[in-house]
């Protein structure tokens, strides 16, 4: 038994087999689930590449299995990620019957799931954008299925993810001709820009990061935002695999100048597009353009305390996206029972409360897990200068600011979505619209939805106050790209 086999192969073909069952929802929910917890139960408890003893009989868990000529390997120290997207599924797939979505979502999101774990097994490294870009198509047939208008958002997600895959590609096979010839400055410098060049593609740096929230805008929220959350993840993971392998990159002054920069003006037109945006999924994805930002800077800082600050954010954002995804949705289809004059719309005080707590939990709030690590970060920047300093205060505060005003708005549309009076209750009872109590608060959101916002909103909570548990789980991957702070 190998790694790649457990963890790719396994759950990519029971999620290619789920979609031929994909009417009974709950069955394939339970199978999946079922292979997530298993998956995450192994890579938490048995390491890679040892011996195995059961009774009279052993089993070797080898890290590595060729196909098609590339080598797929895991390591030990990879295990937390493994662990980590495999759990990342699993609270998906939970959410996904709480909330109205397609019956292909749950086989969709493992076989994607094993696709992104594709992207940090696959030998070279570069062959994970190609990963990428898979996964992306695998889930375009749902998008495009859940679209509203033309789609035009959806069609600019495969054309821009496309453009990265095949500029990050020229720039690794670039790359190592830099490796052979170090002193090729013109080289460098030229690879550096096609690097950041496919960054900007993938991350959404301006002008090319509308693709971004017109995906989240024009389609599903739920299924956008699980996808996107994991590009993002994935996306960023290739670049720090870039850092890791190249010795020139990680100590090229221009390309961690770059890094910073890049970072910088990600960060203050992210905050600024919070404050402008009027659509709700909009301002989710200026939040997920600055925090791009923020990592990029964290990477160009190069040292320990930011990588550590880098992965905690990374991994907070994931799981603060994932339930923002899920409550966008909620909130989407109580606007829309609304207009339909069959539910009370935006009077769901858990979705209201959950896409406040993910939007502060992602950019920083007193009391959640992620502001300690921003005053960090903002002491990292003013350690670098009092201009690097002062920009990415400058994007912290407005990224609060503009928390503000989403938190507003949605607070000021729950006070509006008032039951009706008695009278006129009964009165349209009558007509023949809906029966009497039809639009009281508690009946447009589920239990099931309720427990899984305010849960969710209690485990956000607690990663502040239990931060040993995040710094223990944090150690191993660190330690594997422990050479882009110490080589």
């Amino acid at each position: 038994m190998n790694a790649p086999t457990l963890f790719i192969f396994i759950p990519f073909i029971f999620g290619a087999l789920e979609f031929f069952f994909a009417e009974k929802r709950k069955l394939i929910a339970a199978l999946s689930l079922l292979i997530c917890f298993f998956l995450v139960g192994v890579s938490a408890s048995i390491p890679i590449n040892s011996m195995i003893i059961y009774g009279e009989n052993s089993l070797i868990y080898t890290s590595s299995t060729d196909i098609f000529g590339r080598t797929l390997a895991l390591e030990r120290s990879q295990q937390p990620i493994l662990s980590f997207f495999y759990a990342v599924a699993a609270i998906g797939i939970l959410l996904s019957l709480a909330i109205p979505s397609s019956r292909f979502f749950v086989p969709a999101a493992l076989t994607t799931t094993a696709m992104v774990v594709t992207v940090i097994a696959v030998k070279p490294f570069i062959f994970g954008a190609m990963m990428v870009f898979l996964a992306t198509l695998m889930m375009f047939p749902l998008l495009w299925n859940e679209r509203r208008g033309t789609g035009d958002g959806l069609l600019r997600l495969v054309f821009w993810q496309l453009m990265g895959m095949i500029l990050l590609s020229l720039g690794a096979w670039l790359a190592t001709l830099v490796d052979i010839n170090p002193t090729n400055r013109g080289l460098m410098l030229r690879v550096t820009l096609i690097l950041f060049l496919g960054l900007a593609f993938w991350l959404g740096f301006f002008p090319t990061h509308s693709w971004l929230g017109m995906v989240l805008e024009v389609s599903c929220p739920f299924i956008s935002g699980f996808l996107v959350t994991l590009l993002q993840f994935a996306s960023l993971y290739i670049l720090l695999n870039f850092m890791n392998s190249f010795i020139w990159v990680r100590t090229n002054a221009t390309f961690l100048f770059g890094l910073k920069n890049l970072g910088m003006v990600m960060m203050i037109l992210g905050g600024i597009e919070t404050l402008t945006q009027r659509s709700f999924q909009r301002i989710q994805s200026a939040v997920y353009l600055a925090e791009n930002g923020v990592a990029l800077m964290l990477l160009g800082f190069r040292t320990p305390e930011s990588l550590t600050i880098f992965f905690s954010l990374l991994f907070i954002r994931v799981l603060s996206g994932i339930f923002w995804a899920t409550a966008n949705k909620s909130y989407l289809s109580g606007e829309r029972a609304r207009e339909a004059g069959t539910g009370a719309g935006s009077n769901r005080p858990a979705t209201v409360f959950m896409m406040i707590l993910a939007y502060f939990s992602i950019t920083g709030f007193p009391f959640l897990a992620s502001f300690p690590l921003k005053v960090s970060f903002l002491s990292l920047s003013f350690s670098q200068s009092e201009t690097i300093g002062g920009l990415a205060s400058a994007g912290c505060l407005l990224l609060t600011i503009g928390g503000f005003r989403y938190g507003y708005g949605l607070l000021a549309g729950l006070r509006r979505s008032v039951p009706a009076a008695d009278g006129d209750e009964t009165q349209r009872a009558e007509a023949g619209e809906r029966e009497p109590g039809d639009m009281k608060p508690s009946d447009d959101e589920s239990r099931g939805l309720k427990f899984a916002f305010y849960g969710g909103g209690a485990f956000l909570i607690s990663i502040l106050l239990y931060p040993e548990l995040l710094n223990a789980f944090l150690v191993g991957i660190r330690n594997h790209f422990s050479l882009i702070v110490g080589g």
